[in-house]
């Protein structure tokens, strides 16, 4: 095993180059516990223990005014240089939301700027040399987010078709089947668990529970959950709640959800669809279509946390299946 520190991320090499596990956001978490990818490289070392290749995993926190968001994109130095007093102060909530979903860092000074920028240019650069790119995440298990227990998306579809990726994760689904059944009702409890922590969260930066009273940030999430009560328990329970919403009528739809909905599964671009993913998007533009593939795992922080040997044998399972589709 060969380990290459360097600003800002570490490269580890196991016996050969292929494939590459990259951690984007395994840095610390200063502030906020979720401001980071829990355990994402605990599941991506393990993948690349069972598989050799290369892992690569960033060392800063994601928090703009602290680090670098490698999942998005090259600032412009004048936003960067004028939005840091607002990450600083907190203030400014939409001008922060908007700049989180693009941007991955702000800079007190040009000095600042210019040193990130270099930090960013040569994570990307490594990433660039390889074949095959396994960007490694972790999910918050929210209500949005079931019945999905990892979530799949793909760059490009020249070397394989979304249709060939749909089946390979169908094959694996039922390959897990016994275990996704197995470990259901854990999975539901830790959601019913992470929802009743947003709730908490809410009122801690608020003072405050409501749609119309809190920040858009927070109700974007909110109400992706709120459209699964809608589509598993009705009209009528989802009307309620949009008339009175209150935090104890919330937490029993999710209740009531969570009853009505299947056992977890692995899917294909459920939620996470690249959009955001502004970074790996351009700084690996020159390199899809050249026979590369670029593929995202998006696992829930439970199966990260509570089960990452599991969550680690299914990535391997699926990225076997996928080279033996792409070696015919």
């Amino acid at each position: 095993m060969q380990t290459d520190f360097r600003e800002g991320f570490i490269i580890y090499r196991n016996g050969k180059k292929e494939p590459a596990y990259v951690c984007v956001h395994s840095g610390p978490a200063l502030e906020n516990p979720v401001s980071r990818d829990n355990n994402s490289e605990t599941v991506a070392s393990l993948c690349w223990m069972k598989t050799g290749g290369t892992l690569i995993i960033s060392t800063l926190p994601r928090k703009r005014a602290f680090g670098i968001d490698f999942n998005r994109g090259i600032p412009p130095k004048p936003e960067a240089l004028a939005g840091f007093k607002y990450f600083i102060s907190k203030s400014n909530r939409k001008f922060l939301h908007e700049y989180r979903k693009k941007y991955a860092w702000t800079a007190k000074d040009n000095e600042d700027y210019d040193t990130r920028l270099k930090i960013y240019n040569r994570f990307w650069k490594e990433v660039k040399k390889n074949f095959f790119v396994l960007l490694i995440h972790t999910a918050l298990t929210r209500l949005r987010f079931v019945p999905s227990i990892m979530d799949i998306s793909s760059f490009d579809d020249k070397i394989i078709s979304k249709e060939e990726f749909i089946k390979i994760i169908n094959s694996v689904n039922s390959d897990y089947s016994d275990f996704f059944k197995k470990i259901e009702n854990e999975y539901k409890t830790f959601v019913l668990l992470e929802e009743e922590r947003a709730i908490i969260n809410t009122f801690r930066i608020y003072n405050k529970f409501g749609l119309e009273k809190i920040d858009i940030d927070f109700l974007d999430k909110m109400k992706m959950g709120l459209n699964l009560v809608k589509k598993y328990c009705g009209p009528s329970v989802y009307n309620d709640l949009q008339k009175k919403f209150t935090q104890k009528k919330f937490i029993r739809a999710v209740k009531l959800t969570l009853e009505k909905m299947p056992a977890p599964k692995i899917t294909y671009e459920h939620i996470f669809r690249g959009e955001r993913s502004y970074g790996p998007k351009r700084e690996l533009k020159e390199i899809l279509g050249k026979n590369r593939v670029i593929v995202q795992f998006e696992p829930v922080y439970f199966m990260s946390f509570w089960y990452p040997n599991e969550t680690s044998q299914i990535i391997t399972d699926i990225i076997n299946r996928v080279l033996e589709k792409i070696a015919k």
